[in-house]
């Protein structure tokens, strides 16, 4: 199955408000590197959205970068909504072109010496 590249949200804080600390989110960013092998952590933005109950959320969001197949996004989407006990997670798919070189890859063609 081929991977794409797709952006998750994660909160900042609690949703009673309270700060979300470091360990939290490096605890959370080693087990998506288990799963994808790695990720990009971009600053913060604002979300505001209205839950099925009318109630209206803002609060601060980081989007995380991710290369990943459906299967494993699925899997991250999962551990989010757990580990930051999530009512909801929106994750998208950016785009399905990348191109990913490596040295190891350059080395092999001949391209890098």
């Amino acid at each position: 199955m081929s991977r794409s590249l797709w952006e998750i949200l994660i909160p900042k804080t609690s949703n009673d408000g309270t700060v979300i600390s470091p360990c939290v989110r490096h605890s959370w960013d080693e087990e998506i590197r288990k799963i994808s092998g790695g990720l990009t952590v971009l600053s913060p933005v604002e979300g505001h959205w209205i839950a099925e109950s009318g109630a209206l959320f803002k609060e601060e969001m980081v989007p995380v970068r991710v290369l990943a197949t459906p299967k494993e996004m699925e899997k991250i989407i999962d551990l989010t909504f757990v580990h930051y006990k999530q009512e909801s997670v929106l994750a998208y798919e950016l785009s399905k072109n990348y191109i990913l070189k490596t040295n190891d890859s350059l080395k092999i063609s001949g391209k890098f010496k």
